[in-house]
């Protein structure tokens, strides 16, 4: 066997791992969505918004946290970044950092999302902005899982 073809082979078998892991992880996760309310988590420098969200399965909570600021452009003009961390998917990960968009889908609420895609499954995580019935302001944090099936470790997501 070649230097080559072992290092294919040692490659072959981590990803294989990895995929393993992660269906082991998402197993937990039965529903196909979950939702939770974000509260404001004081910050001078940005806009810091945080909740759990409550699962069925081996993992009980999943964490997400939601960073918005405020980005000068050469013009002039103001722009929000917005990034996001999921946390508590153990033992696929601890933490996952990901970038949140303003969705450009004709929704008449305003909307952030993003797409985490973790080869077995794709999570789509959104974020909606509304009011409550005292006028207050509330961000609502959906998060779907999508998957193909979790028969095997060579199984991948549909894609969306």
């Amino acid at each position: 066997m070649s230097d080559a073809d072992e290092s294919n082979f040692g490659r072959q078998f981590r990803e294989r791992q990895q995929r393993e892991i992660a269906r082991l992880a998402l197993a937990g996760l039965k529903r196909p969505a979950y939702s939770g309310v974000l509260l404001d988590v004081p910050n001078r420098k940005h806009s810091t918004w945080k909740g759990d969200l409550l699962l069925d399965g081996y993992n009980r909570h999943l964490t997400i946290t939601v960073c918005r600021m405020r980005d000068k452009r050469p013009t002039g003009e103001m722009r929000f970044q917005n990034w996001g961390r999921i946390t508590g998917l153990w033992p696929f990960f601890q933490r996952r950092d990901f970038e949140l968009i303003a969705a450009d889908d004709h929704v008449s609420d305003p909307r952030l999302k993003a797409r985490i895609d973790l080869q077995v499954a794709v999570l789509n995580i959104s974020i909606f902005f509304c009011a409550g019935v005292n006028g207050d302001k509330l961000k609502i944090a959906l998060l779907e899982v999508l998957r193909a099936s979790l028969a095997g470790p060579d199984s991948h997501p549909h894609p969306s």
